[in-house]
């Protein structure tokens, strides 16, 4: 039986040293042209993840607003334009939305939703439980939203909100604006309306 194996291997011819680096060089070929399409894949991929988590971060916190905003039982917005909305909420408690909570004084970046007691003064010191709406990637990159302007119209019941952004945190710090409510005709800036329904 070992010679009739032995006999049909000999018959045979195999892979000479020349053929197989030949293949392996191949290979390498292959590889490295793999290897040069992976970041831009990578970078595709990363793209239209954050297109992806900044239209539901951006629709999530439009429905949030709206929520806010319409069980209001009183509403004021200071003077001079700024990114703050202050008002009763349903259960009676004062609350501010920041548009942008770094920037008017506070620590965290972003839309920051804050309720006060019944007896708190609305300042940055009195502040208690803050409420963020953030999404934190397979890299640990935050993405937050945020607003650069509100108006509110008492005749019309309108809050008007502009500016109303995703921003997403890199590595080392740096942000980038990831997506802004716009009008799909002509890419402008889009303003956010919410119709307020207060108790006369």
């Amino acid at each position: 039986m070992i010679r009739r194996a032995s006999g049909r291997l000999r018959g045979r011819a195999g892979m000479t040293l020349s053929e197989l680096l030949i293949v392996l060089i191949i290979l390498g070929f292959v590889t490295a042209i793999l290897a040069a399409g992976l970041p831009t894949a990578i970078g595709a991929y990363r793209k239209i993840s954050d297109a992806a988590n900044a239209q539901v971060l951006l629709s999530t916190t439009m429905t949030r607003l709206r929520t806010e905003l319409g069980t209001a039982t009183e509403l004021e917005v200071p003077e001079g334009g700024g990114a703050e909305i202050r008002y009763r909420n349903s259960s009676g408690s004062m609350a501010c939305i920041y548009g942008d909570y770094r920037e008017d004084g506070g620590t965290e970046p972003g839309l920051v939703i804050v309720n006060y007691a019944p007896d708190q003064a609305i300042t940055r010191s009195e502040a208690s439980r803050p409420v963020r709406l953030t999404v934190k990637d397979w890299q640990d990159r935050e993405m937050y939203p945020y607003f650069s302007g509100v108006a509110y119209d008492r005749a019309s019941g309108v809050v008007t909100i502009t500016g109303l952004s995703v921003r997403v945190t890199e590595a080392g710090g740096t942000e980038r604006t990831v997506l802004t409510l716009a009008d799909p005709d002509d890419s402008s800036d889009m303003a956010f309306e919410v119709r307020v329904l207060l108790p006369a």
